[in-house]
Formats: structure tokens, sequence, C-alpha cells
């Protein structure tokens, strides 16, 4: 049997991984697929946002994917393969924050060889927030200089002008890599089984054991947890108000005085734009809300007495 092919998708926070993770699972009709998610605190916030039908998600708590150690994968794809024997293709979503270097180095292990092979890399580039992130935040290059395959995201409203300008910039960080659109019918054999990722390029820094040979984008990080119920209307206020420091903020809340009351609301803010769905809690699962918030120059106290502030009140 030939080896389980790996995608490995990265790019910056909020730039639409997991929407193209739900694209993939809703579109793919050809072969089973196993999930892997990289979470950031000690609950699963990830797993809310993907829309699975039978696939197998493995989540790895860490926050940084580049600092899971070889065992932790070693363990992950072993669950996947032990819950379900019969997948044939692996997703893995790195946090935002990941440097693909460092994740891609770990496929060089030949405990993974023997059953696994990285087919590509693939890069989530917001369009939308390209100039900001670039400007701020280095490891956003990194992840572009190091993919196999660019996918622009959030393209509705661009102009083709702006498109093939921030196209052009990609060009000149990663000049062979594949630049494509993520559109609603976005072919999947053009983002998987591709064969893309070239072992031969990494080759040397893999022999030279360079895993932990690098540093962290320095951002801030804020997790909110509360089993106590949050006001709607305030939620909603605050997130009008937030620091502008805070670059990306997801989660789900347990919120009272909405037009949903008993049931889980998930919230999503990328570059001043905030989403809030909502959907049944599941069976027995604990109603609360947890929180993330990641930038850089942000008052933490500040968001924190915010969010304290939010809180519903007893009756």
């Amino acid at each position: 049997m030939s080896n389980i092919p790996i995608t490995l998708v990265t790019g910056f926070l909020g730039s639409g991984k997991t929407t193209l993770l739900n694209h993939i699972i809703k579109t793919n009709t050809k072969v089973k697929i196993g999930v892997i998610l990289n979470e950031f605190g000690d609950i699963a916030l990830e797993s809310n946002f993907l829309k699975t039908n039978d696939e197998e998600i493995i989540e790895i708590p860490n926050g940084c994917m580049c600092c899971v150690a070889k065992k932790d994968f070693v363990g992950a794809l072993d669950k996947i393969m032990n819950y379900q024997p019969d997948t044939e293709y692996v997703l893995i979503e790195a946090s935002g924050l990941s440097d693909p270097l460092q994740v891609l180095l770990t496929f060089y292990s030949p405990i993974l060889r023997e059953k696994f092979r990285l087919d590509s890399i693939l890069c989530v580039v917001d369009a939308v927030n390209y100039d900001y992130t670039m400007d701020n935040y280095d490891i956003a290059t990194e992840q572009i200089a190091t993919s196999d395959i660019i996918l622009i995201s959030k393209i509705a409203g661009l102009d083709t002008k702006e498109l093939d300008r921030i196209k052009s910039a990609i060009l000149g960080i990663n000049s062979k890599a594949k630049i494509l659109e993520i559109t609603d019918d976005l072919p999947l054999d053009l983002i998987m089984d591709t064969s893309e990722f070239d072992y031969d390029k990494y080759q040397d820094e893999a022999d030279e054991g360079k895993e932990h040979d690098h540093e962290h984008e320095p951002v801030q990080e804020i997790f909110f947890k509360t089993t106590k119920p949050v006001d709607y209307k305030k939620l909603v206020e605050f997130y009008k108000n937030l620091d502008k420091g805070v670059v990306r903020s997801k989660g789900f809340a347990n919120l009272v005085n909405g037009p949903a009351n008993d049931q889980k609301y998930l919230m999503q803010y990328v570059g001043s734009r905030t989403e809030l769905t909502f959907e049944p809690w599941k069976e027995n699962e604990p109603k609360m809300t947890a929180l993330l918030f990641l930038g850089k120059g942000f008052n933490r106290q500040e968001i924190l007495n915010g969010l304290s502030n939010c809180l519903a009140k007893a009756l």
C-alpha cells in the first residue's frame, strides 16, 4: 500500500484555514479524510468551527505546532489510523503562528515516512488584511516562503488591480509557488494529492536536526474562560470597541439576552470584522464561554476588565 498523503494547511491568524478545511470536507467524495488541529489552550476551539461528516478529528494542544514534538505527531497520526483504519488522506491545520519549516522537518522522521508522505504545504493568505499582516508579522512572510501552494482568501469585492498587486508581492517572496484563489468551486484536485512537496529541498536542514532552531513571533495572548453567562448586547459592544492591537479573536460563548438563548454562540473576529453565529449545545457539553485573543500592543488588563463587565447580572 502506498504511503498516505498529508496536506499541511498554514497561514496567518484569521486567514481562512478552517474555511478551507470545511470546503475540502464538504466537497470531497473520493477519499476518507482524517484531520489534525492545533489548539491554543486546554479547551478545544478549532473543532467548533469545523463542519465534519464522519472525519476523525485529533486535536494537539500547545498553541505552537512548530514546538510539538515528533512523538506528538506520531501519536496523533496513530490515533487517526486506530480510530479510522481506512483513512486515505490526512489534513493538518497548523496554528496561525506556526513556522512551517519547523513543522515540515518533522515529516523527515523515518517513523512517519514509513506510512505517510507530505504531499504539499498550503498557505492561506488573507487579501483584505494582507498589507497590515505583512508589515507587522514576520511569520506571515515565512509561511508564504515555505509553501508549495498559495491560496488567496477573501477576494469577494476585490478589484483585479489590487488582486494582481497581491499576487505579484507573493511571487516576490516565493517565485515557485502556485497561486490560486479560494472560491466556492475550487477543485480539490488542484490542492490535494498534488505531490508538490520536494523532500530533497530541506534534506540538509533535516540532517542537521534544526527542529528547534527558531524564534517565535512576539505575540500577546489572552485566553478568557468563564462558566458564568455573558450578556449578548454587552459582548457585541465590547467587540465593537476592541483594542486595535488585537488582530484575531475566536471562541464560543454562553450568551443570554440575545436572539437565541440556550444556544452556543461562535465568535470570529479578524481585522475589526466580527462574525457571530449560533448552534445547539451538544449533549452533556458544559455551557461556558472560552474566547482567545491574539495580537500586539494591546492593554491586557483593559481587555480582561471589559470581558468581566460583559458578565450577565444575576437575577
